[in-house]
């Protein structure tokens, strides 16, 4: 077994997201969210991008989730959320690497559930969970092209149908990793959902 397979067994049982929410980031997949494995492909961490500090705004910019209706007559958004309206922002450290579990939502996060419960958004809410991997510890600049998994849930949403791994596109840059918490900018999109702008989440646990 690789060392992504390990880090990912182990950040599932400690995160707790076994069966949380609605399924993306395996091929073709009803999953559960939780139960995501990370997407391997791409290129490894890289460094490029200056250092900076962490804002103080837990989330700046734009998260949306669409659907294709049932009927055949499109993508449809289920939900988008933007700046203000994306309060709070948390992540777990797994202390190997750059192995971490990020959380955005649009309402306030149980802080305390972090790294061991399943976090689920709450009916008619948004949570982004974004899993973050790599082989290299990640630092400001390191840009992690597809070493990463996001997946938005929307509390009795419609279900994500699954999407395939070379389905994502887009980059996540590091923008520091400072002692209570860890920032960067994101920018992906796969079939169903997109995530563009800057996270700083504060660690827990």
């Amino acid at each position: 077994m690789g060392r992504w397979a390990i880090a990912l067994a182990l950040a599932l049982v400690v995160s707790g997201c076994g069966d949380a929410g609605d399924g993306a980031g395996a091929p073709a997949t009803t999953a559960p969210a939780g139960t995501q494995a990370p997407v391997t492909t791409g290129s490894p961490a890289t460094t490029a991008a200056p250092e900076g500090d962490c804002p103080a705004a837990p989330f700046t910019g734009t998260i949306s989730r669409t659907v294709e209706s049932e009927t055949g007559d499109g993508i449809h958004v289920v939900a988008s959320r933007s700046d203000g309206e994306l309060m709070s922002a948390y992540a777990y450290d797994f202390g190997f690497g750059g192995t971490y579990t990020v959380y955005v939502g649009d309402h306030e996060i149980d802080a305390g559930g972090v790294g061991s419960d399943t976090l689920v958004a709450p009916q008619g809410g948004l949570l982004a969970t974004i899993f973050l991997q790599s082989e290299k510890v990640v630092e400001a600049g390191t840009i992690l092209e597809l070493g990463f998994v996001p997946i938005v849930d929307t509390g009795g949403g419609a279900v994500i149908t699954g999407f395939g791994a070379d389905e994502l596109t887009g980059a996540i840059t590091i923008i520091a990793v400072e002692d209570d918490r860890i920032c960067f900018d994101i920018d992906t999109t796969d079939p169903q959902q997109r995530l563009d702008g800057t996270v700083s989440a504060e660690f827990v646990g």
